[in-house]
C-alpha cells in the first residue's frame, strides 16, 4: 500500500509537472502567434525563435548555449583532434587566401603548394567578396575522399596554375613541440584540448 501511494504521488507530480509545461508552451504559442499577426511589420520568425532559445538558455548559466549548425561542426572538428580538407595555413590578404604554409603530409604538400601561393578561384569560381575565415573553412573542407579545384597565382608562374585535389583527414595538433630545456628537465606546450590531447602528451613525455 506505502509503495502504491509512493507511486501515485510521483505520478501526480510527473502530470502536474508535464501540465504546466503545456502552459507555458501554449503561453509562447500565445505570444508568438500576436506577434505574427499585430506587430507593425512582419517579424522574422528564425529570429524570433533564436530570440526565445537564447533567452531560454541565459536563465540556465553562463556555459549552456545554442550554437547553430556551422559553429558545432567546427568545435567537433576542434574536440575530435581532426578534420577533412586539402591541409595548408593561411591568411586573408587582399581578399585572396595566401597559403602561409602547407602541413606536411597533407594532399596540398604532396601536390606541390608552397608558402605563398594565393588561392584566386575555388572550384573555377571567383572568391566571394569581403572573405572571411568561415567562408574559406565552408569552401576547402569537405568529406574525406571529395574533391576540390583551386586556381592559384604563383611568383614564378606567368599564367594561373590550377590544382584538383582530393580532400583528405588533417589532424590538428594539441603540441606543436616539446623539448628538454635541460638535463631531466622536459617542456612541452600545450595549446589545445581535445579527445587526442591526452595521448599527444603521452607521446611527447615519452619521447623526452
Amino acid at each position: 500500500m506505502a509503495l502504491s501511494l509512493l507511486l501515485g504521488f510521483g505520478l501526480a507530480r510527473a502530470l502536474t509537472a508535464a501540465d504546466d509545461l503545456r502552459t507555458q508552451l501554449d503561453l509562447f504559442s500565445q505570444v508568438l502567434y500576436l506577434v505574427q499577426n499585430n506587430y507593425v511589420e512582419q517579424p522574422d520568425n528564425q529570429k524570433l525563435i533564436k530570440g526565445a532559445i537564447d533567452g531560454m538558455l541565459k536563465t540556465l548559466d553562463p556555459h549552456t548555449v545554442f550554437l547553430p549548425t556551422q559553429r558545432a561542426q567546427q568545435m567537433d572538428e576542434q574536440f575530435h583532434g581532426e578534420y577533412s580538407g586539402i591541409g595548408v595555413n593561411f591568411d586573408i590578404q587582399d581578399n585572396k587566401i595566401v597559403v602561409l604554409s602547407p602541413l606536411e603530409g597533407t594532399p596540398a604538400f604532396r601536390l606541390g603548394i608552397r608558402a605563398g601561393d594565393k588561392i584566386i578561384e575555388i572550384d573555377r569560381k571567383p572568391l566571394k567578396k569581403n572573405l572571411n575565415n568561415d567562408d574559406v573553412f565552408k569552401a576547402l573542407r569537405g568529406p574525406t575522399g571529395s574533391h576540390v579545384s583551386v586556381t592559384i597565382e604563383r611568383v614564378d608562374e606567368a599564367e594561373p596554375v590550377h590544382f584538383d585535389i582530393e580532400r583528405a583527414k588533417i589532424p590538428i595538433e594539441s603540441l606543436p613541440y616539446a623539448y628538454m630545456i635541460r638535463p631531466g628537465v622536459g617542456y612541452v606546450r600545450i595549446i589545445r584540448f581535445a579527445q587526442t590531447t591526452g595521448d599527444e602528451l603521452e607521446g611527447a613525455i615519452a619521447k623526452l
